[in-house]
């Protein structure tokens, strides 16, 4: 979210950042040649149905490590386009990728959901021991991360892990791998992947949600100690339980402590954002008028593993003298007084849910007009 500030309207909306607003922006046209010479590009990405913003998509310069990804609104921006790009590939797991030619400083792409895809995402990965693919319990997830990774048999055991062991050396301004046993590699002429190191990564999972701009539980893996792993900015594939999800973009020159990755949507973890009806009126006293605004926000977790997650709101602010906010009630939130936002922290145990009460009211003029929602 953006700080929500208040604005005076003639009719429309008051709403200046969040995300919100009138609803979404038709994709720029794509058609037309690439237009070489461009040094940056930004733009939107969001659900080609809903409208809804893809947070945490993957963008990137076809054939290249150069890319981003997007914010909680779905926007990105791409400062570095290398010479002669081709186009832009956009990824987001459970959507179908998405391929586009670069015909302007701003495009906004669409997704569409993958029917195929996943319903539920589960947090289990596959770890290495003595070189053989294991699968860790369920209440213990262990991921894994590199460039392939075995799938399982029908059976359930893992296939051989066949990577070759590797030593890494830290040289002042490289990183050097030297491969104690070497690949046979095809001379087809062909492109070859080459796996040279594993490593077994402790990741914390938490669940993010902002139900006033998305319902939806955005699953993300969080990872500390990132920098021990040598790993550079650019594409990387998410697997879980032997199944390619897609890929996710790291951008680790804007990462400090812990790396975050966003594994997408779980529709098993229900959010709504319902507003009471009973408090969405005016009052006039003397010459002043107050909106009131009341939503009861509910979290359910079907999921059979307990859960964390963080909830988003916020309460809206102003820069006019004739203008207040009174922030009624925010149910033992963590408030932040310069963005006005209100956030909650919970653990919900399988098949466990929360409700609580989130207010506030706005004294403005009589006779003005402000949007409060």
């Amino acid at each position: 979210m953006s700080p929500w500030y208040l604005r005076y309207t003639g009719g429309g909306y008051g709403y200046n950042g969040g995300g919100g607003g009138n609803g979404f922006k038709a994709p720029t046209s794509l058609s037309g040649n690439n237009m070489q010479g461009l040094r940056s590009v930004s733009g939107r990405v969001y659900d080609a149905n809903t409208g809804e913003p893809m947070i945490g998509a993957s963008v990137v310069v076809k054939g290249t490590g150069v890319g981003a990804s997007t914010d909680m609104d779905g926007n990105f921006t791409i400062s570095n386009l290398p010479a002669n790009y081709q186009g832009l590939v956009v990824n987001y797991v459970g959507y179908n990728n998405m391929e586009t030619p670069i015909t302007g400083p701003r495009l906004d792409v669409p997704l569409y959901e993958n029917s195929e895809a996943l319903s539920e995402v589960v947090v289990t990965g596959y770890a290495t021991q003595k070189r053989k693919m294991e699968r860790p319990s369920a209440a213990q997830p262990r991921p894994a991360m590199a460039d392939k990774m075995s799938r399982s048999d029908s059976d359930g055991e893992a296939d051989e892990y066949n990577a070759p062991l590797a030593e890494a050396e830290e040289k002042p301004t490289t990183i050097t791998f030297s491969i104690e046993e070497p690949y046979t590699i095809p001379s087809d002429g062909k492109k070859q992947t080459v796996e040279i190191k594993m490593y077994e990564v402790p990741a914390n999972y938490e669940y993010y949600a902002a139900p006033k701009l998305d319902p939806s539980a955005f699953l993300t893996a969080k990872v500390t100690d990132w920098e021990d792993l040598y790993l550079l900015s650019g594409n990387a594939n998410l697997f879980f339980e032997g199944t390619y999800l897609g890929q996710a973009y790291l951008n680790l020159d804007n990462t400090l402590d812990t790396l975050t990755l966003s594994l997408g949507r779980d529709q098993n973890v229900k959010i709504e954002r319902k507003r009471i009806t009973d408090f969405a009126k005016r009052q006039l006293i003397g010459d002043k008028q107050t909106a009131k605004r009341a939503f009861d926000i509910e979290v359910r977790n079907t999921k059979r593993q307990a859960i964390n997650i963080t909830i988003e709101d916020q309460f809206p602010l102003t820069t006019d003298a004739d203008i207040s906010v009174s922030r009624d009630e925010a149910s033992d939130g963590d408030i932040k007084d310069d963005t006005g936002y209100v956030t909650w922290k919970l653990k919900l145990a399988p098949n466990e849910s929360k409700k609580w009460r989130f207010a506030y009211s706005v004294k403005y003029p009589k006779g003005r007009q402000l949007s409060v929602d």
